[in-house]
């Protein structure tokens, strides 16, 4: 008889915790899961990895029943994260080892986009800013206890961890333009300023920054650009995109009431010569367009401060050798009141980059009005 209640006993107490222990995970939602009992000793960070007491870093997949007993379980379900189509994620980690002191970004390790926190913390993942960025247009089951997403809608209007909203975008390179890509990361550059980064394999355009670095890459401006039509999900901790404009580009001395404050030629006045006390005003149009492969050389000597995607008018395709690699233009057109004599302000037929900007500077005029800006993601 005694056997038998006890047998009894135990029958009831299986069937309350069938009944009681099961957990659904709703729709939309992760569970995350905190242990109540456990051993501690094996275990190495507060997220635990080796079913120790406490919050675990596996978490509960939705739609899906788990056999957790509330005596042993807590479980707290929280919603998916979201990445908006057009958009990327950062990643930051709250728990692991830590960091080298001498990079901002943490070692690279694979673990399924962050979804699966165990293997984070088993393959040796680093406190910190993450390489590896979360791609738009998808939901990621992700642990909060182990990593701080930032995103678009969590970012609002706010500037947290040095980021704006535009950073969490897509980088679109539009048509008749190319994308100088500036490290941030990597091996020390070279002093000469005329020398950009060599080109290093296996980066896939700069978004697998972990390669880049693992190969040997430099900070500063990169010989490799970012091609036309092309968008790209570039971690901005990581590097930061200047576009510059490869199609043609006419810049015009003239009054500078005629022309609208957006252009890059808007401050470039009408062309003074004084001869034989004769005060001469003339006005001139040049064609130029920067070939690709010299716009890292570009940016590398002049600054990336400004945005040289709105430079001047656009004209028909160039008819200017893109193998060059020097900015060459074609010829300058200038009219004024009086023909004066021979003037230091006179433009060759054909004049590179540093030619342009040194025949500005003579003529008391700077080609560059402010400041570039870096690259807006779109």
């Amino acid at each position: 008889m005694t056997i038998f209640i006890v047998l009894l006993v135990i029958a009831a107490v299986v069937v309350v915790v069938a009944l009681t222990g099961y957990q659904s995970v709703p729709t939309g939602k992760i569970g995350l899961v905190y242990k109540r009992f456990g051993v501690l000793k094996s275990e190495r960070y507060p997220v635990r990895v080796h079913g120790g007491q406490g919050v675990q870093a596996a978490t509960l997949q939705a739609d899906r029943r788990y056999l957790l007993p509330p005596l042993l379980y807590r479980i707290k379900f929280v919603p998916r994260t979201y990445v908006p189509t057009g958009t990327i994620g950062l990643v930051i980690a709250k728990v692991g080892a830590v960091p080298p002191v001498d990079r901002t970004l943490c070692n690279h390790v694979e673990c399924n986009y962050f979804q699966d926190g165990r293997a984070f913390l088993m393959r040796g993942g680093q406190m910190g800013k993450q390489p590896m960025v979360l791609p738009g247009g998808a939901y990621y089951d992700i642990n909060p206890a182990l990593f701080e997403v930032i995103t678009t809608e969590t970012l609002g209007d706010a500037e947290i961890y040095e980021l704006t909203r535009s950073d969490l975008t897509d980088i679109s390179i539009p048509e008749g333009a190319t994308g100088v890509v500036i490290a941030k990361e990597g091996d020390a550059p070279d002093d000469d300023e005329s020398v950009v980064g060599a080109p290093v394999a296996g980066h896939a355009s700069f978004q697998r920054p972990w390669e880049f670095l693992a190969n040997g890459g430099r900070r500063g401006a990169q010989a490799e650009t970012l091609s036309q039509g092309g968008v790209y999900r570039i971690n901005p901790w990581f590097a930061r995109v200047v576009i510059i404009p490869t199609r043609e580009l006419t810049l015009e001395w003239q009054r500078k009431e005629n022309k609208s404050s957006d252009r890059y030629d808007a401050a470039l006045d009408q062309i003074v010569a004084n001869v034989e006390g004769h005060r001469l005003l003339f006005t001139m149009t040049q064609i130029i367009r920067i070939p690709a492969k010299a716009a890292p050389g570009l940016v590398r000597r002049f600054g990336e401060d400004r945005d040289m995607s709105g430079l001047g008018d656009v004209q028909s395709p160039a008819r200017c050798s893109g193998s060059s690699n020097a900015c060459s233009a074609a010829p300058s057109r200038a009219t004024s009141k009086a023909a004066p004599p021979s003037t230091r302000c006179s433009s060759s037929s054909r004049s590179s980059t540093r030619s342009a900007w040194s025949w500005s500077r003579r003529c008391g005029r700077r080609w560059r009005s402010g400041a570039w800006k870096p690259a807006a993601r779109r």
